[in-house]
């Protein structure tokens, strides 16, 4: 959770820097700009799903409270990363085509993850759970990746 908040803290303070820099907005102003809700929205479903299974015990599944929230949690999750694909290919300025394929990846694995989760509750097979869980690990691995493009582009 800490390194997807450090790349929101770096996408706000890049979009900050790109306007700083010239009079209008560039293409990738705009393209910052953009993103930068959609990314706290991700941040923010994400931490809903983390609060929700923190509050989870042995009893959760067979709780409907827990599980209604539990699966509203991830729909917001996934709306979320459905939203940093949105971006239409024509608007991605070129030299963050490489970015934007990544949040595309981000979005396509949180559909995974979310789907493999909402059965594996369905079904109450906790290891299902536990393997849907890795796909998280992929998310958080893209994320880096992200940081690390971006601090790469930034001087």
């Amino acid at each position: 959770m800490q390194t997807l908040k450090r790349s929101i803290l770096f996408l706000v303070a890049l979009t900050f820097a790109l306007a700083a820099t010239g009079c209008g907005p560039s293409a990738e102003e705009i393209y910052f700009t953009n993103l930068t809700p959609a990314i706290e929205e991700y941040n923010a479903a994400m931490n809903e799903v983390a609060e929700q299974f923190g509050a989870a015990d042995s009893s959760s599944l067979e709780d409907p409270d827990w599980m209604d929230g539990t699966f509203a949690a991830l729909d917001r999750l996934d709306a979320a990363g459905q939203v940093l694909a949105s971006t239409p290919a024509d608007e991605v300025p070129e030299q963050w085509a490489d970015l934007d394929n990544t949040l595309v990846q981000i979005s396509e694995e949180t559909t995974s993850f979310t789907t493999s989760m909402k059965a594996a509750l369905e079904a109450g097979d906790k290891d299902a759970m536990l393997e849907a869980l890795t796909g998280l690990d992929t998310v958080v691995q893209l994320f880096e990746q992200i940081k690390v493009e971006l601090s790469a582009a930034v001087p």
